[in-house]
């Protein structure tokens, strides 16, 4: 029985189509090269200032100041008052992450300054 052209190629079409999904899956859970920074800020803050800082998140985006990269923070915030805040918290919206040592606290910050375009 002879196959067509087209059938004779589906099968490396869906092998293309599947790689190619698993790829994308890959790059949109964050796989590949990620700062320690975007690792720790997925891991701690993401959950209600989203993964771009935004704070777009349901049930989230109705706290003032949940979006950390808009003009309300533009400049209003020095680094170390940033640091005080992830520390201790800012009750009872935002939890202490006072577990943090000074490396991942760092990393945060300079993830959350790349995030707001202010380092690349």
């Amino acid at each position: 029985m002879k196959m067509s052209p087209v059938t004779s190629r589906l099968p490396g079409l869906i092998l293309g189509f599947l790689l190619s999904g698993v790829a994308l899956l890959g790059m949109a859970l964050g796989c590949g090269t990620q700062t320690e920074g975007a690792k720790l800020w997925r891991h701690h803050c993401a959950e209600c200032h989203g993964l771009e800082g935004r704070g777009n998140l349901l049930g989230y985006s109705r706290y003032p100041l949940v979006n950390l990269v808009d003009d309300a923070w533009s400049g209003s915030s020095d680094t170390g008052s940033l640091e005080e805040i992830v520390l201790q918290g800012v009750f009872p919206v935002m939890p202490a992450f006072d577990q943090l040592d000074d490396d991942e606290l760092r990393a945060i910050m300079d993830h959350l300054q790349m995030l707001r375009g202010e380092i690349y």
